[in-house]
């Protein structure tokens, strides 16, 4: 058996033992009123078959749901909690009843409301309208028919102790029911957490870096494309760095992939200490970031690039490994009106490239882009 499918199994188990138990309480609750009619028989008040037929009415109605539970057949069907059936079953019982014995109508019109809430807990609107209409309009014809037998039977202690018994009882099974629902509530309420959890954390990883904690490259490109549009509908600069740490290859190496990982990690952590909240730092790819810079200009951009280099430069890497250095070589792109997000990131890799030719280590400013004056007259006839 699949993980999978023994957690199923255990649901289904857990289901079935909750089951169970309502379906026992709604026995020991039919057990219940049949005493107090047994009472009420004592005293002459209705006849003594009157309890005998209701209870075993409502005992065979319990053991036919229970074997369905034990054989499990019940879970062939559409609603394996058969609550539809059971409300029907238990409205049927009293309507009946209430007919055969109008002298003790007020038990009869008690457990109809015991039975009305649960199907109010249990069952969909529409199908509670839908009983609660054929009930009513039973009960109106019982009323019609039956009306001036109905009585209230207080006349001897007994049936005074049968009454106040069967509204004590009565709330017992309001008290339960709610207490039933809550805890119903409470596992829902736990399960949505746990489900928006999981998605939070599957959204996470969806869009992070496992290992440096950064967005990924496609989270990172659907941010910097909103920034794009963004920058092009208000007229204003945003810049982008493109970091690659340098000779990472010999690193990786010369210490092994654990301490490479290292190096990454506490890479990423110092450019988050440096940069502002409103900066998004995504790995590119490898050894390569990249730092998307909102409402930055050029010369802000290179001046953070500047600080960035420094700060990797002067910060103690033997603390991860011995006679460990590590630099960083930045490109710096503004964008240009008139230019597409690709063709800016092309440049920022240019500038990259020219600071690796270079010697490392250093930050260059990209160029502007070639046909500027053609890209701007091609945005102003769009506009």
């Amino acid at each position: 058996m699949s993980p999978d499918d023994a957690r199923h199994e255990l649901r289904q188990q857990r289901a079935q033992t909750q089951r169970l138990t309502i379906l026992a309480t709604s026995s020991a609750s039919y057990t219940l009123d049949s005493l107090w009619l047994l009472l009420l028989a004592s005293q002459r008040v209705i006849p003594y078959s009157i309890p005998l037929t209701y209870f075993l009415l409502a005992m065979l109605a319990s053991s036919s749901f229970l074997l369905l539970h034990l054989s499990k057949r019940n879970l062939r069907f559409t609603d394996p909690d058969m609550t539809l059936i059971q409300v029907i079953t238990g409205y049927s019982l009293q309507l009946l009843f209430l007919f055969l014995a109008p002298q003790a109508a007020p038990l009869f019109f008690i457990t109809i409301f015991v039975v009305s809430a649960f199907s109010v807990l249990t069952m969909s609107v529409r199908a509670n309208t839908l009983s609660g209409t054929i009930v009513a309009s039973l009960l109106g014809i019982l009323f019609i028919l039956k009306a001036d037998q109905f009585q209230f039977p207080v006349n001897t202690t007994i049936e005074k102790l049968c009454i106040f018994g069967s509204f004590v009882s009565a709330w017992g099974r309001f008290i339960f029911l709610s207490s039933w629902t809550n805890q119903l509530r409470q596992k829902l309420h736990y399960k949505n957490s746990q489900l928006k959890e999981s998605l939070e954390r599957i959204e996470q990883l969806a869009s992070t870096d496992e290992l440096t904690q950064t967005m990924n490259r496609r989270s990172f490109m659907k941010l910097a494309e909103y920034e794009f549009q963004r920058s092009h509908r208000s007229q204003k600069e945003f810049s982008l760095l493109l970091l690659d740490l340098d000779r990472f290859k010999t690193i990786n190496d010369s210490y092994g992939h654990m301490t490479g990982d290292e190096v990454l990690k506490v890479f990423s952590q110092l450019i988050k200490e440096t940069i502002r909240i409103t900066d998004s730092l995504g790995r590119y790819g490898g050894e390569e970031f990249v730092l998307l810079l909102p409402e930055t200009s050029g010369t802000g951009a290179i001046i953070l690039a500047e600080r960035i280099r420094l700060r990797l430069s002067h910060y103690d890497w033997t603390s991860i490994a011995p006679d460990l250095a590590v630099t960083v070589s930045v490109g710096v792109a503004t964008y240009v009106q008139g230019e597409d997000l690709k063709d800016m990131i092309a440049r920022a890799d240019q500038a990259l490239y020219k600071a690796k030719k270079q010697g490392r280590n250093q930050s260059v400013k990209a160029e502007p882009p070639n046909n500027l004056d053609e890209r701007r007259d091609i945005v102003l006839s769009h506009n």
